[in-house]
């Protein structure tokens, strides 16, 4: 859920950007967004891909 969504319960063009993004990481990663990505670590799918970003950088 898009955290503007959230916020104000309303929908929106960008609410409906983030949740196709949300979507197109599930499908590149074949895992879900609440889904842990080390079952050793408390990183979930948007920790996991924000640190790729982050050492690309």
């Amino acid at each position: 859920m898009a955290p503007e969504y959230a916020i104000t319960g309303k929908a929106s063009k960008e609410s409906d950007v983030y949740s196709f993004r949300v979507v197109g990481l599930e499908i590149a990663c074949g895992k879900k967004a609440t889904d842990k990505v080390d079952p050793n670590s408390d990183f979930g799918l948007f920790e996991w891909v924000w640190g790729l970003l982050a050492r690309e950088n």
